[in-house]
């Protein structure tokens, strides 16, 4: 058994006896006595030294004075330094100090993220960048184009192109209602003739729907009336041999 436990370094557990498998070489208890053990020491030893920790612990003052106002108020920490009233805006106080001294660093951080966010460009050739695309849309506004179709040209925003020329000349909008009201007229010339067509192949259904109604109506109408031949015919056959009946009973 010795030769065993030391073949997988195991060792015998001081508080209930059982073989484990140690993870350290001083290591006296298994995983599940370990932090009983510890745990039961820690007790104890709080016992043989009492007030240990009042002893060294400073203690508070109750009653201070306020850093801001200068109020007198019971405090329940040694860190506490303003009253219940001046702890909100003293915190507000401290954030405006701190954006104040740190400034600068915060402006050069913000032009860092700034630079990393349009790849790197610096604000003049972000400038020249722009000054060349609003030529752009100056040269196509004289080839007689709208804002709309040089947005749709460049794949911009219409706004991004507002922003940049400004809105059309009067004539451009002359133009462009009068185009609106000819594509409207179409549109609703297309519709009526929709419209109409529709109406008319609802009527023809209408009307091919009562056809068939009306020739399955004759249908059942013959049927009705060769039926009505056929039981008529029977009842003259039955009539008839009823007579032949009657004539051989009064012979006899």
């Amino acid at each position: 058994m010795k030769s065993i436990m030391k073949s997988i370094n195991a060792k015998v557990c001081n508080n209930c006896g059982i073989i484990y498998v140690p993870t350290a070489r001083q290591q006296k208890y298994c995983a599940d006595c370990a932090p009983i053990v510890a745990a039961a020491k820690r007790k104890e030893w709080r016992n043989m030294h009492p007030g240990y920790n009042k002893k060294y612990r400073k203690p508070v003052k109750k009653i201070t004075f306020c850093v801001r106002c200068g109020a007198e108020y019971e405090r329940t920490s040694n860190s506490q330094k303003f009253c219940v009233n001046c702890r909100s805006m003293a915190v507000i106080e401290g954030k405006q100090r701190w954006r104040l001294e740190h400034a600068e660093s915060e402006r050069m951080k913000s032009r860092e993220r700034y630079y990393a966010h349009h790849n790197g460009e610096s604000m003049a050739e972000k400038r020249a960048k722009r000054e060349q695309l609003a030529k752009e849309m100056l040269q196509k506004r004289e080839e007689g184009l709208t804002n709309k179709d040089i947005a749709k040209y460049l794949k911009l925003p219409y706004y991004t192109v507002f922003r940049y020329i400004g809105k059309e000349p009067i004539e451009y909008w002359k133009n462009a209602v009068r185009a609106g009201a000819q594509i409207r007229v179409q549109k609703n010339r297309i519709h009526s003739k929709a419209v109409h067509a529709r109406k008319k192949i609802m009527c023809e259904i209408k009307v091919a729907e009562q056809q068939e109604v009306f020739n399955a109506a004759l249908i059942s109408l013959e049927e009705a009336r060769k039926s009505e031949a056929e039981a008529q015919k029977r009842a003259h056959e039955a009539q008839r041999k009823l007579n032949e009946l009657k004539q051989a009973l009064q012979a006899c």
